[in-house]
């Protein structure tokens, strides 16, 4: 990012939320900025692309808990690189108790970089299957639009 324009980042970006569209169908998308990374060549590429996007991934963690604090395009997520299952599930349970969004950001499942422990991932995963009572999952596009409508945006 540091050796390109803001005009060229959203340039590829947009083309790759085309080449998406035309796989899946899908024209509501969220975004991660490659490690949270705003700025392209030193300066903001990531507002002039707010309209192409529901939302952003691209905030330090925390949990919202109040709905018109929700800033659909800094919404905080926890990288969980390295997790146990007992850390993860302490999280979403900690989230519960507040009545909080909480957002994990998984980059890699069993892989050698970045990732989680398939087993932690697992394990993260049936205790949300086995309490869908207590916790909602779904969609960042899904979770975004139901946030923006809480507040009212």
């Amino acid at each position: 990012l540091d050796q390109q324009t803001p005009a060229q980042v959203q340039e590829h970006i947009l083309a790759a939320n085309t080449w998406l569209q035309s796989l899946d169908g899908q024209t509501r998308r969220t975004f991660t900025p490659p490690c949270l990374d705003l700025k392209a060549g030193g300066h903001d590429y990531v507002t002039a692309l707010r309209p192409q996007f529901v939302a952003f991934r691209a905030a330090n963690p925390a949990m919202v808990t109040a709905p018109s604090a929700f800033d659909p395009y800094a919404p905080p997520v926890y990288f969980v690189e390295g997790w146990t299952a007992e850390q993860l599930i302490a999280l979403v349970e900690k989230a519960a108790s507040q009545r909080a969004v909480v957002h994990l950001l998984f980059h890699g499942v069993g892989a050698e970089y970045l990732s989680v422990d398939r087993a932690a991932h697992d394990a993260l995963l049936d205790h949300l299957a086995k309490h869908k009572a207590r916790f909602w999952t779904d969609t960042m596009v899904n979770v975004m639009e139901n946030a923006r409508k809480q507040a009212g945006r």
